[in-house]
């Protein structure tokens, strides 16, 4: 069900802007109001979000939102606090985070221990676990996986995605 409404870590309202140099679908919370074409909208926690529409679980969570992934992760902490927590898919971008003041390691540790962390390797069609990103790293996409969940671990290992161990 398409949401006119951005997420992050706390409600309230916030400028959608779309630099007037960058492709329609970087639209970003963050950046300068000079030559961009901006729009009010509202801001909801996540979580607050699916309370309010009785979602009740969330199997796999896609967040690429060009820099905010730290505030819609903290929006969605009890989300992730959950039984059954959700697989996540984000975008650890250095570029994109540091309009917001944090860079891609920031974003795994809001995540937390409870997540194993896998570099989405598009070219190779792998995953490669990883703990940190070294100092200056760009960033990647990132799967996090519940250790809770370790069938999904398995199911990857079985498809040959992700190594052993």
């Amino acid at each position: 069900i398409p949401e006119n409404t951005a997420v992050g870590a706390k409600p309230g309202k916030a400028r959608l802007r779309v630099p007037d140099n960058a492709a329609r679908t970087h639209a970003t919370l963050s950046g300068s109001p000079d030559g961009d074409n901006g729009v009010e909208v509202t801001v909801s926690v996540l979580a607050d979000y699916a309370a309010n529409h009785g979602i009740v679980r969330f199997d796999v969570m896609k967040i690429d939102v060009e820099g905010s992934e730290l505030m819609v992760v903290h929006g969605a902490a009890g989300l992730l606090a959950m039984k059954v927590p959700p697989v996540l898919i984000v975008e650890a971008a250095a570029n994109t985070a540091e309009g917001f003041g944090y860079g891609p390691n920031a974003l795994l540790d809001a995540i937390g221990d409870d997540y194993r962390f896998c570099i989405i390797d598009e070219s190779r069609g792998r995953l490669t676990p990883f703990h940190r990103f070294p100092d200056g790293h760009i960033g990647a996409n990132v799967l996090a996986l519940p250790r809770e969940r370790s069938n999904v671990s398995k199911r990857l290992v079985q498809a040959g995605l992700l190594p052993q161990g």
